[in-house]
């Protein structure tokens, strides 16, 4: 599925690999890297309930030396990428927050995390925007990066939405990674990038590591 990017200039994918299959089709970028990981574990956002989580034990959260790249059009790489997950609630919730694994690797250090509305599969409008600073070192683990919005934003039952990393204005020269789930869960994943026209595209491949928080209606 394909549809073109509407990201709030938030910006494709990393393996320090080429952004073209062998049968010259645009891939999702990926990054890797051989660090040792570093335990430092994130708390839970306090307070609230659990939404959804990927997330693994303390001691082993999240792939931290693997992950889908995020980057800004002015980054090192040459190009820029984004990535979207889906989460559809199975009851009306209000999200008040988020946590994700993310890591820096150079440039900016910020990020820019959304929840987009749902387009025909694929990320459509922005409904909320963070922009997150202070991001882990990439090859670390397990820190997460936390966003909270206290007012709450409300999601429809049975509606899919997605959680977007990409790029924004302060972060244009970013090149980061949203990192893979402990287990290596497959599933759906969307990214635009300026390999495939900054195009919203899915497939089946790795999930990133995420958790939502809030309260069900």
């Amino acid at each position: 599925m394909k549809k073109t990017c509407m990201l709030l200039s938030i910006g494709l994918l990393t393996v320090s690999s080429s952004l073209f299959a062998a049968d010259g089709k645009t891939v999702a970028h990926q990054s890797i890297t051989k660090a040792s990981p570093i335990v430092v574990p994130s708390a839970p956002i306090p307070g609230v309930k659990v939404l959804y989580s990927n997330l693994g034990p303390n001691n082993n959260t999240y792939d931290g030396n693997e992950g889908w790249t995020i980057a800004g059009p002015q980054s090192g790489l040459g190009l820029d990428q984004a990535i979207g997950q889906p989460y559809t609630p199975s009851t009306n919730v209000t999200v008040q927050g988020l946590q994700l694994a993310l890591g820096y690797v150079e440039g900016a250090d910020e990020m820019a995390v959304a929840i987009f509305t749902d387009a025909n599969g694929l990320p459509g409008k922005p409904i909320k925007f963070w922009n997150v600073t202070n991001i882990p070192t990439f090859g670390t683990c397990c820190s997460l990066v936390t966003v909270r919005d206290p007012s709450g934003i409300a999601l429809t039952a049975g509606t899919q939405y997605w959680v977007v990393v990409g790029w924004d204005s302060l972060s244009e020269t970013i090149y980061g990674v949203w990192d893979f789930t402990y287990n290596n869960a497959q599933g759906t994943v969307a990214f635009a990038a300026s390999g495939n026209n900054n195009t919203w595209e899915t497939f089946t491949g790795s999930a990133s590591a995420y958790a939502i928080y809030g309260a069900t209606n």
